[in-house]
């Protein structure tokens, strides 16, 4: 439903998500960007990442390599969180922990030009980056390239915080400036028990191919059933 008080906000018919669930669901063309969101994958990553493709090949589907225009730009990204953050940074910055405070301030000396060229930008990506789907249904990533880290490995600076978020959400930025509909399910455990998950992202607007993907995946195996071992303090 379109809300007038919401810019954002789209009149489209919500899906018939259940609808989506059920047999042949994978019988769909599989879009694999491989120059951006497989490089330099972490060997257990990779291997996970390998076993599930064999599996959504193993249910019917056709897997092709498929070329996809990314960007690694933050201008509009940071530029909008501190103009959301604004308010709250000026009157209680306490609120915030350090390395998010800083995180969100990044965003403070963008100028309007900057931002609005920026933001031109991505809306051309956005509407160039749908002809992909002229080949494929769905496109099948890597959640993460590197394993995540232990709470108590997390970078104090700034900079280290930036740096291990680069590496984590690299192949999660794209698709969210892209706005394609995303899902990570789980498809394998690191040798140290870690989680390791499996991205299926779709065309705007088509959540139910998505979730049927998703769904017929998890069917097949049994790694959402898995638990990472309970880590116990020495």
């Amino acid at each position: 439903m379109c809300s007038p008080r919401e810019p954002t906000s789209e009149d489209r018919p919500v899906g018939q998500y259940l609808d989506a669930i059920g047999p042949g669901r994978a019988r769909l063309r599989i879009g694999l960007p491989h120059d951006f969101f497989y490089a330099s994958l972490d060997p257990d990553i990779q291997a996970a990442t390998d076993q599930a493709l064999r599996t959504l090949v193993a249910l019917g589907a056709e897997l092709r390599e498929t070329p996809l225009e990314v960007s690694t730009d933050r201008i509009v990204i940071r530029a909008e969180a501190y103009a959301y953050h604004a308010e709250y940074v000026a009157k209680s910055p306490e609120l915030y922990i350090p390395e998010t405070l800083a995180k969100v301030r990044l965003g403070a000396g963008i100028d309007a030009q900057t931002y609005i060229r920026a933001r031109r930008d991505l809306d051309r990506l956005r509407r160039t980056s749908l002809t992909v789907f002229s080949s494929v249904d769905l496109l099948v990533t890597p959640t993460t390239p590197v394993i995540a880290p232990k709470a108590s490995d997390y970078p104090s600076t700034i900079e280290g915080a930036l740096a291990l978020d680069g590496s984590l959400l690299r192949n999660t930025r794209p698709l969210n400036l892209l706005a394609f509909p995303t899902i990570s399910v789980p498809c394998g455990l690191t040798n140290a028990g870690m989680p390791i998950g499996l991205q299926i992202s779709g065309p705007p607007w088509e959540e139910s191919r998505v979730l049927g993907l998703a769904h017929a995946y998890q069917e097949a195996t049994d790694w959402h059933r898995r638990r990472p071992p309970t880590l116990t303090r020495s």
